[in-house]
């Protein structure tokens, strides 16, 4: 489990900012493809667990952005 890890980690290190976009755009539509094929049922409980997801990993990303900027600035 390290190395693969390791090998995201060296992979995101060569990333520019197309290939981020690019990925963004693909995990987007992978969300979008599972919550269209999701049963009636349960769409309910998948959208709010995802919901409490993006709203914590949103602002933790956000926390880390504004960190970097207030860095720059000094």
């Amino acid at each position: 489990m390290n190395k693969l890890v390791e090998n995201a980690k060296s992979y995101i290190n060569h990333m520019n900012i197309m290939d981020l976009g690019l990925l963004k755009l693909c995990l987007c539509s992978l969300g979008l493809i599972l919550g269209t094929s999701m049963p009636q049922n349960s769409k309910k409980k998948v959208a709010a667990v995802s919901s409490v997801v993006f709203a914590f990993t949103y602002a933790a990303l956000m926390v880390k952005f504004l960190g970097v900027l207030c860095k720059k600035e000094k």
